[in-house]
Parts: C-alpha cells; sequence; structure tokens
C-alpha cells in the first residue's frame, strides 16, 4: 500500500514509519525539516517537505496514497500557548483531511489520546462508547476538536487514543523523571500502588500500523 505519514520524524511517527516500511508498503514522510528525516530516508521512505499551517506547499501532499496517518501534533500540557495548540492540532488536522479527500484516499488515521475523556476517565477503565469530554489542557481540547475534524470529514478512518506514552526515543516522560530522581527532588504520591496507563512506543506505532493497512481496521 501506498501511506503518508505525518509527523513521521516524530517519537510515535518514527515507530510508524519504520513499522511500514518492514513490511514493504511506500511511506511518504511530510517533514517540516528535511534534514531530521536522513536515518528514514535511508530506510527507503519517500520525503516531501512541508508545514501544515502553510497550504501552498501541501498541494498534492496526498496524491496517489492509500491511506493517511496523522501523527503530527503539539502533544502534552504545558508546551505551547493555547493558540498554538489550536493551530497545529485542529487546523493541521483540518488541512491534511482536506488534502486526503481531495486525493482521495481511502482510509484516514489519526492519532490522538485519552485526555479527551477528561480527567475523571483516567482513574477506571474505558470503552469507545466513554463520552469525550476533555478538561483542563488545551492540549486535550484541541485533540479532541481534532477527532471531532476527522470524524465529520466523511472520510473512512480509524482514532486511536493511547495513554501516556514512553519507550525507546522518550524525550520526554523519562528524561523528566530521571531528572528528578538525580536531583532528590522525586516525589512518590500516595503509597505507591496506584493504577496508572502508560503506553509503549513500539506498541502504539505498531497499532498505527495496523490500522491503515489492515483489511479490518475502520
Amino acid at each position: 500500500m501506498r501511506i503518508l505519514v505525518t509527523g513521521g520524524t516524530g517519537f510515535i511517527g518514527n515507530h510508524i514509519v519504520r513499522r511500514l516500511l518492514g513490511e514493504g508498503h511506500h511511506v511518504r514522510v511530510l517533514a517540516r525539516n528535511g534534514a531530521t528525516t536522513q536515518s528514514i530516508k535511508a530506510l527507503g521512505a519517500e520525503i516531501v517537505e512541508g508545514n501544515l499551517l502553510q497550504l501552498g506547499s501541501l498541494r498534492g501532499v496526498a496524491t496517489q496514497m492509500d491511506t493517511v496517518v496523522h501523527a503530527a501534533a503539539i502533544v502534552g500540557s504545558g508546551r505551547a500557548t493555547g493558540t498554538e495548540y489550536y493551530e497545529a492540532n485542529v487546523v493541521g488536522t483540518q488541512t491534511i483531511v482536506n488534502e486526503a479527500k481531495r486525493a482521495g484516499v481511502s482510509r484516514f488515521v489519526h492519532l490522538s489520546t485519552v485526555g479527551v475523556y477528561g480527567l475523571g476517565a483516567l482513574k477506571r477503565d474505558v470503552t469507545e462508547d466513554q463520552p469525550v469530554k476533555p478538561a483542563g489542557s488545551a492540549y486535550a481540547k484541541t485533540k479532541a476538536q481534532a477527532e471531532a475534524v476527522v470524524l465529520e470529514s466523511g472520510l473512512s478512518n480509524v482514532i486511536l487514543r493511547p495513554f501516556w506514552i514512553t519507550g525507546g526515543g522518550d524525550r520526554f516522560l523519562i528524561p523528566q523523571v530521571a531528572t528528578l530522581m538525580r536531583a532528590g527532588r522525586f516525589t512518590l504520591m500516595g503509597n505507591g500502588q496506584q493504577l496508572w496507563s502508560i503506553s509503549a512506543v513500539e506498541n502504539v506505532g505498531d497499532a498505527a500500523a495496523l490500522a491503515a493497512v489492515h483489511p479490518n481496521a475502520p
């Protein structure tokens, strides 16, 4: 299959690209900076430079693609202003959805977050029937808005909602915790027996790759 991946040089996107290439698919990666794509280009990925907020740079980016996997976003809380979250996560999603529709792709896979369920949902198991009710962060709110863009697009779609992602190549969670521990400032909350969900980036990447190509995914 021919698959376009946005955010393909990022933490999750890199795993998605490598998995799809390893299975023999043609992978086109949309990247803002071609200099960051050398490792996946060496594996056979087709690189297209463009910016989700610059419409002219995206014209035709999804042409001849079967599926789009949209992993590009500003992720996590407190990393940008509300406006920056909205532009990257909502406007950027609308832009790539428009290109996917224009190109006639058969499937759109969107990487979202469990945060769209709200903070209360994190204390119990949830199913796909759980209502979307983001609370607190601009990140969760804009990811919920981005989901709405995908759901209302008319495209056959799969939305994945992983929880806190870590694993090989993690540049946020593990380094942050390690820094606090080295400085003696890491605080253990409660008795250490609380339940918490962690998503391995390798598993998330595999799930997204499967969602892109499996005939029964949508």
